[in-house]
């Protein structure tokens, strides 16, 4: 963790092994570290991960008792039972989740003896609690206390200082301010496309770099990840590449003139993608409409829309391409992420761009009842983040959620994607109680969704 100012090891914590530890009897208790012999409460725990996370980061070793000289180094490591390491386990996470506000970042590790250099015996192990110097500070425990490490002292002490809590309130704003800055990125047009509509999705993990993580990907491996035409789920065949300052971009040409906005993937290092997908669409008033909508199931439906509303200016978006684009950039952002081994969770968010007067259409049946009653929607504005904002607080956490065995890779895609395209549905005019039904998380699982985007997709 490249946020944590000390390490006492020459190696990650996921490269640990219980040997390792035998540097620790020479490793002070205090700024940076802190030995707990034993399981403690829940709040004491959130203390140490509150405090850490406020100031320098560190590490805390549970199952290392300190040297009985006053020294403060680690004197033996007896460890914690089997049992006590769950129950740990456990109470690490309740305390992040319900004792700190925000939940602060942390990764740990189980050392399971038997270890001869460090005396650890079989059926005990060590869990190491690594907890980077976070920017979303300051980080205060459920008693409204902001605590910090104190040198030598083996307990975090409450902060005072007003010149310290003005200096975390900084930091936390600073990570905040790079988060937008970062979602206000956008492909640079040509003057023959500044109209041309299309999203982008940005998919997060660790959006505030509370971590410090570094994607481990390479770029070859990133090519063959994202031209695999074998790869599970939904995938697009992208089939140029090349690297940029801190990462990768891929794009699907295809028979597309290699200068137009085409679907680009740009994956940086600290495992952040960003994906822009133009819409299919035609332009109203052509005689192209009736030949775009050909394939469209609802054609004839659509098309008395269109006439019985007088709908003569501005173009309509084939959204069908939409569902279908969000399910396959979600599931390919998680493979990256594997193989890069970036951690989680993943958060998202939507950008829609030169949609101004655009009407969205499906070809679905609830698409037909709701423009029926209602009439199709004119979209009112030019840009627009789905969810609105661009806080870290306005992102869409993708759930990880169990399937049943024998789904459709894209219905179990579908279930975690569901509530981002359920907003980008809502900016576009389309109310996703009503298009998508209810509960919105299950949604593709009716086979008229993902059929009805497999069937329209530019990238099948």
């Amino acid at each position: 963790m490249s946020n944590i100012s000390f390490n006492p090891f020459n190696r990650d914590l996921e490269e640990l092994e219980p040997s390792d530890l035998a540097v620790l009897r020479e490793k002070a208790e205090g700024w940076f570290i802190e030995y707990k012999s034993e399981v403690v409460s829940v709040k004491k725990i959130a203390k140490s991960l509150a405090a850490f996370a406020n100031h320098y980061g560190g590490w805390i070793f549970y199952g290392v008792k300190e040297a009985d000289d006053g020294s403060h180094l680690a004197g033996s490591f007896p460890g914690l039972d089997r049992q006590e390491v769950l129950s740990l386990i456990e109470s690490i996470r309740n305390a992040a989740k319900d004792v700190v506000s925000p939940p602060p970042y942390y990764d740990h590790k189980i050392l399971d003896g038997p270890c001869i250099e460090i005396g650890l015996l079989d059926e005990k192990s060590i869990v190491v609690v690594a907890v980077p110097s976070s920017p979303d500070a300051p980080y205060i425990h459920s008693d409204g206390r902001i605590y910090r490490r104190i040198a030598d002292s083996s307990d975090p002490k409450p902060e005072t200082d007003r010149f310290t809590l003005d200096h975390l309130w900084q930091r936390g704003q600073r990570a905040r301010d790079k988060l937008a800055l970062f979602l206000e990125k956008e492909p640079i047009l040509s003057e023959a496309e500044s109209e041309r509509s299309f999203i982008d999705i940005f998919l997060l993990p660790d959006p505030l770099g509370a971590s410090g993580q570094s994607s481990r990907l390479t770029f070859s491996r990133f090519v063959e990840l994202m031209s695999d035409p074998n790869a599970p789920g939904i995938n697009m065949p992208y089939d140029n590449f090349y690297t940029m300052p801190d990462g990768f971009i891929g794009r699907w040409v295809g028979t597309n003139p290699p200068f137009n906005l085409v679907v680009t993937w740009r994956h940086f290092r600290n495992g952040f993608s960003l994906v822009s997908i133009p819409f299919s669409s035609v332009k109203l008033g052509t005689p192209f409409v009736e030949e775009w909508l050909h394939s469209y199931e609802q054609e004839k439906a659509i098309l008395e829309l269109i006439h019985r509303g007088r709908y003569h200016y501005g173009h309509l978006l084939n959204i069908n391409q939409l569902i279908f684009a969000v399910l396959a950039v979600i599931g390919q952002q998680k493979r990256l992420m594997e193989e890069g081994k970036i951690r989680g969770p993943l958060y998202a968010k939507a950008a829609l761009h030169n949609v101004w007067r655009r009407i969205p259409l499906l070809d679905t049946e609830t698409f037909i009842r709701f423009t029926s009653e209602y009439g199709l929607p004119v979209i009112q504005f030019n840009d627009e983040f789905a969810p609105p904002d661009k806080t870290f607080e306005s992102l869409r956490r993708i759930p990880e959620k169990e399937s049943p065995e024998g789904d459709h890779p894209m219905v179990i895609q579908g279930r975690e994607s569901a509530l981002l395209v359920a907003d980008i549905l809502d900016a576009l005019g389309l109310p996703a109680e009503e298009i998508l039904g209810s509960p919105t998380e299950e949604f593709l699982a009716e086979p008229d969704w993902w059929s009805a985007a497999l069937r329209h997709s530019v990238y099948k």
